[in-house]
């Protein structure tokens, strides 16, 4: 599940809505430790060492499902993703993620 600094999380990896919960949930198992520190996978030395990438991609997934629930296809979930992060977005990741989520697509991991 990768994720930079300034782009959306990558969500084709986890089609399904309990898998992305299962992701949210070990995110909130690593806040709940309360880490000074916290080196994420793919890091680069420019990102923050905090918590705060946990957390937005914590909350991202959240509102990822909720939009996804309400979106009638991955055009309409693309829109209500821009609007709620328009300044954290890689087009790439936004298509497949909610062509992926809509079933409109398969991702082979």
């Amino acid at each position: 599940m990768w994720r930079s600094w300034r782009d959306v999380p990558w969500v084709a990896d986890l089609p399904t809505v309990e898998e992305r919960k299962a992701w949210r949930a070990a995110l909130d198992g690593i806040l709940a430790r309360d880490p000074e520190i916290v080196v994420s996978g793919h890091a680069i030395a420019a990102w923050p060492t905090d918590v705060s990438s946990e957390k937005y991609t914590r909350d991202y997934l959240a509102a990822f499902d909720a939009e996804a629930a309400k979106a009638s296809d991955a055009k309409a979930l693309i829109v209500a993703r821009k609007k709620l992060y328009p300044n954290d977005a890689i087009p790439i990741s936004l298509e497949l993620g909610a062509k992926v989520a809509k079933g409109e697509m398969a991702w082979d991991e």
